[in-house]
C-alpha cells in the first residue's frame, strides 16, 4: 500500500506508533513493532515524509505494520535544512488535521507531487520555501473544504490575484513570481490569519518555523 509518513512517537520499550498518509485508506496509525532496535529493517524506511510501500495486520485493537519497503527516500530534502523544514511542517499538520481512514485520492497524490517538487528544486532559500509553504497551506484549506479565493474580504483585496496563482499549485508558475516584499509578507500574513479561522484552533506560523 503506497504512503507517506508522517510522524512516529515511541510506544513502550522497543514500539512505536507511526502515523502514514495512504493511497487507498487514507490515514492510519500503526504499531510497528521492534522498530527501535537497532537490528531493525524497518526504522530506516519509517523516517517522516519517505515515501513507502507497507502491508498492514489488522488487530484486535490497532493494526500493524508487517512490512515496508522504501520508495522514495527524498535524498535530496534530507541533504537540505531549509528543504526539511519545509517537509517536516507540511507531514505534521497533515498529521495533526486529517482523520483517521480520511481518504482522498487526490490530495495523496498533491501531497506526494509537493515533496517530489521540493525534492527536486534547485537553489531553494528563503523566499521559495515560503511561496512552497503559502501555496500548501492554501490547498491544504481546499482539501479541507476551504477555498480562500472564494471569500469575499479577498476577492476585494489587492492579493486577489497572488492567492489563486498559489491555488494552481503549479508551482513553476509560482517560482516565477516577481512581487515586492511587502505582498509576500501580506499574502502569507493573510493566508496564516484565514487558517486559523477557517480551523477553528491555533496554527504554527510556517514562516517562523521553517525559515533560516
Amino acid at each position: 500500500m503506497l504512503s507517506i509518513v508522517l510522524s512516529r512517537r515511541d510506544f513502550r520499550e522497543h514500539d512505536q506508533i507511526v502515523s502514514v498518509y495512504t493511497k487507498e485508506k487514507g490515514k492510519l496509525s500503526l504499531l510497528v513493532r521492534g522498530v527501535k532496535k537497532i537490528v531493525s529493517k524497518n526504522s530506516a524506511h519509517l523516517e517522516p515524509f519517505s515515501i513507502v510501500d507497507i502491508t498492514v495486520e489488522k488487530g484486535k485493537e490497532v493494526d500493524y505494520l508487517t512490512r515496508v519497503q522504501s520508495v522514495d527516500y527524498l535524498r535530496k530534502i534530507r541533504e537540505n535544512l531549509d528543504k526539511s523544514l519545509v517537509a517536516g511542517y507540511i507531514v505534521s499538520i497533515v498529521d495533526k488535521l486529517f482523520a483517521e481512514e480520511e481518504r482522498d485520492v487526490k490530495f495523496f497524490v498533491f501531497l506526494e507531487s509537493f515533496l517530489f517538487a521540493v525534492n527536486e528544486l534547485e537553489d531553494f532559500n528563503n523566499q521559495k520555501a515560503l511561496l512552497m509553504l503559502d501555496s500548501f497551506m492554501v490547498n491544504l484549506l481546499y482539501f479541507l473544504g476551504f477555498t480562500l479565493s472564494s471569500e469575499e474580504k479577498i476577492v476585494e483585496s489587492s492579493i486577489f490575484e497572488l492567492l489563486t496563482i498559489l491555488e494552481k499549485s503549479d508551482f513553476e508558475e509560482i517560482f516565477n513570481l516577481d512581487f515586492e516584499l511587502y505582498s509576500a509578507k501580506n499574502v502569507h500574513r493573510t493566508i496564516h490569519t484565514w487558517c486559523e479561522h477557517f480551523l477553528e484552533r491555533k496554527v504554527v506560523n510556517w514562516a517562523l518555523t521553517c525559515i533560516v
